[in-house]
């Protein structure tokens, strides 16, 4: 095992792993516990590690203050970024240099869950899985020509599966989900097509 970075004043919270190039995408919080803000935090970001080496120098990806508590973060195939903001309740759609895109407050004419988990899947889009109390509904954000739109929201009633918040979900390559949900791990075939 190696340690790869320790840091003083941020704390590291969502990871993930570009499908292209094997580096490293990590959500960097100012705080070690998030709440619901108002606006961004100043030091809140997201952080690019090639993750070969131990006390590498990471580079801030984000190109703005976008972020304030940022937990969770997906990578599809062409290099956008989906990030879950806890602190600012949304999600945030960056592209390829750190650019903003698009800010979804609400999914399906919801608010965002509190809990809630990411993935992208084998084409360009991102899929957001929000799940407890026995219901589950999965909203796939598709990309078209750098941009990202709902394009549908499939939501399930299953009180034996989802009996608890959906933590972290993947994706296979067929566009089957398979989700964490209290002390369940449940697979999902989804209701559209790649």
């Amino acid at each position: 095992m190696t340690v790869l970075c320790c840091f003083t004043k941020l704390y590291p919270r969502g990871v993930a792993v570009s499908p292209n190039d094997g580096t490293l995408i990590v959500c960097m919080a100012s705080q070690t516990v998030g709440n619901v803000m108002k606006k961004p935090s100043k030091n809140s970001c997201l952080m690019r590690f090639k993750g070969e080496t131990p006390n590498e120098t990471g580079t801030i990806v984000n190109k703005g203050n976008y972020f304030g508590y940022p937990v969770k973060v997906t990578i599809n195939m062409n290099g956008f970024l989906l990030v879950s903001d806890f602190g600012l309740r949304c999600l945030i759609v960056l592209d390829q240099r750190g650019h903003l895109l698009r800010k979804f407050s609400s999914l399906g004419g919801v608010p965002l869950w509190h809990v809630h988990a990411l993935t992208s899947d084998p084409v360009r889009s991102f899929c957001v899985v929000q799940g407890g109390a026995g219901t589950l509904s999965i909203t796939r954000l598709g990309e078209y020509l750098g941009t990202f739109e709902e394009k549908s929201t499939s939501t399930m009633i299953d009180e034996a599966l989802v009996k608890h918040k959906v933590e972290t979900s993947s994706m296979n390559s067929e566009g089957h989900i398979v989700l964490a949900s209290g002390n369940i791990i449940t697979h999902v075939s989804l209701m559209y097509s790649l």
